[in-house]
């Protein structure tokens, strides 16, 4: 098991992987595009709008809505493996192309999939705790309607937690390794608080930088539609670098806790 010292010494080589432009440029050029494009669609074509009267008339645009649920988490997700692919299997000759076009093929499928089970996995263990929770709660101070509700918000409070302890089967499915769940979970044994400070870290950091950014564009331009068009794509930077330096750290987390087999 690695010391926190050695946890937060991998943020600097995650940091340095997106301080190379030339990667950098080749990684988000084709999904910030698109998301452009999907910001647009949803600008245009909400996908649902409430009303201004007494009773809300909510009108769903399904194909817009299908297109945040599906086509936005695949994005990321191709982000995120085309990130610890080049950690684990360096440059290959997809990298020699001038930008990466995300592409469902066997490796992506199986990637998302794995995705899709860790999100599964970490509500169904958080609702679980949660029930067993509220039930004894419960058997002393009666919650009577409070339960559906209580038992909601700790689904999504427990739910990042059992993420953080099962998010090393993403880098190990990029590095096409098997990696049982209670390997998963013992490897993240005792390290899980730090971790997760680290991936909160890279989520805030961008999102502030960015909007520190666009508050001084604001004092200098006003608000014009150049500004707010900046003020989008700002966002959508930095949901990019976040994904990024999330799978650039836990590509070298994995890297070195399996070392120390």
């Amino acid at each position: 098991m690695i010391n926190t010292l050695t946890l937060l010494s991998l943020i600097k080589p995650a940091v340095l992987f997106i301080c190379d432009l030339k990667r950098l440029a080749y990684l988000i050029t084709v999904p910030a595009a698109a998301l452009i494009v999907v910001a647009a669609l949803v600008y245009f074509y909400p996908p649902f709008y409430l009303a201004e009267t007494i009773q809300p008339n909510v009108e769903f645009n399904i194909y817009i809505l299908l297109l945040i649920v599906v086509f936005l988490p695949f994005l990321f997700a191709s982000v995120m493996l085309r990130v610890q692919q080049i950690l684990f299997f360096g440059e290959d000759q997809e990298q020699k192309r001038r930008f990466f076009l995300p592409k469902p093929d066997k490796a992506m499928r199986h990637y998302i999939a794995v995705c899709l089970q860790v999100v599964l996995y970490s509500l169904f263990l958080s609702a679980l705790l949660s029930l067993i929770l509220i039930v004894i709660v419960n058997h002393f101070l009666p919650l009577s309607e409070r339960a559906g509700l209580l038992f909601i918000i700790g689904t999504l409070v427990f739910c990042p937690y059992f993420l953080v302890r099962f998010i090393l089967k993403l880098p190990a499915a990029a590095a096409d390794r098997s990696l049982r769940w209670w390997t998963a979970w013992q490897m993240t044994s005792g390290i899980n608080v730090v971790v997760a400070v680290v991936q909160i870290s890279f989520l805030i950091f961008p999102l502030i930088a960015l909007f520190s950014i666009n508050m001084m564009l604001q004092r200098i331009l006003g608000n014009t539609q150049f500004m707010l068009f900046t003020a989008n794509f700002s966002m959508i930077f930095a949901a990019l670098l976040a994904c990024i330096l999330h799978a650039a750290y836990c590509g070298y987390l994995f890297s070195s806790l399996i070392s120390k087999d």
